[in-house]
């Protein structure tokens, strides 16, 4: 009764439509060696930190000069490597690239896969600038058992159903 009157209802993705368990689907082999020793120097314990970590055997082997933590400001974070520059990881659009993210990666954004670009500047900075793209991870988030049927009930009322998702 409390939806009779409801023609459009918004969604949270993580935790409503997802279980919060992510995996990682892709990661190539130069993305994967530098992240082995760049996650190894957080202690973060969100979702996608344990996908990287059951991922990947973490081991720290830079001697590291400062480590900038993940902000949602930001949305990213930094480890300044001694005679190594500085690597950043986080979203794409946020670490100063100017040109578009390749099309394929930008395609699997659109179908909900989380996308994250690991990048590196020659200077020791705490923001992103002059930057290498080094690569991305693709994660997925595991949709829960019953959500294309909630979906479809609400579809066959009527209510359109939007997503709303810091992705």
């Amino acid at each position: 009764e409390t939806l009779a009157r409801v023609d459009v209802l918004c969604f949270d993705k993580t935790g409503t439509i997802t279980t919060g368990n992510m995996k990682v689907q892709e990661m190539d082999a130069n993305v994967a060696e530098k992240l082995t020793s760049y996650l190894a120097y957080f202690e973060d314990e969100n979702a996608t930190s344990r996908a990287l970590k059951t991922y990947l055997t973490c081991e720290k082997k830079w001697e590291v000069q400062e480590v900038g933590a993940f902000s949602s400001k930001n949305k990213y974070s930094f480890v300044q490597v001694k005679d190594g520059g500085t690597y950043f990881f986080g979203a794409y659009e946020f670490l100063g690239f100017t040109q578009p993210m390749d099309t394929y990666y930008e395609h699997l954004k659109q179908q909900g896969f989380r996308i994250l670009t690991l990048a590196h500047s020659k200077d020791h900075i705490m923001s992103p600038a002059n930057m290498e793209l080094l690569g991305h991870v693709v994660l997925s988030d595991e949709i829960k058992d019953n959500t294309k049927e909630t979906f479809d009930y609400f579809e066959s009322q009527g209510v359109e159903v939007k997503i709303i998702s810091g992705d």
